[in-house]
C-alpha cells in the first residue's frame, strides 16, 4: 500500500495547470480605464523601455497615480505580474496552442 501511495504521489506534478495561449494573451493587456487619458499614458509606457526611458516612465506612472490611485494599484499589480506571464506563454510545458 505504501509503494502504490508513493507511486501516485510521484505521478503527480504540482506545477500549475496549463491554460490556453489566449487566455494568457488576455492577461498580458493592461487593466482597462475608462479614462481616456489613462488609456493614452498606459499606451505610452508600453513603447519605453526601463533601461532608455526610466524618468518618463516614472513621470507617466506619476500621472496615472494622480489621476486615479485605485486603476494605478491595478496597474501595478499587473505590471508586477507580466514577467511570468511572458515567460508561461513562452513555455509550451505551461501552454497549450488556440
Amino acid at each position: 500500500m505504501r509503494r502504490a501511495i508513493g507511486g501516485a504521489l510521484k505521478k503527480l506534478s504540482l506545477e500549475p495547470t496549463r491554460v490556453y495561449a489566449g487566455q494568457l494573451r488576455k492577461k498580458l493587456k493592461p487593466p482597462q480605464s475608462g479614462d481616456p487619458v489613462i488609456g493614452a499614458t498606459v499606451k505610452k509606457l508600453e513603447t519605453l523601455q526601463w533601461e532608455q526611458d526610466r524618468e518618463e516612465m516614472l513621470a507617466l506612472r506619476k500621472q496615472i497615480l494622480d489621476r486615479d490611485p485605485k486603476y494605478f494599484k491595478a496597474y501595478m499589480e499587473w505590471l508586477k505580474r507580466k514577467p511570468a506571464l511572458l515567460a508561461a506563454l513562452a513555455n509550451r510545458n505551461k501552454v497549450y496552442s488556440d
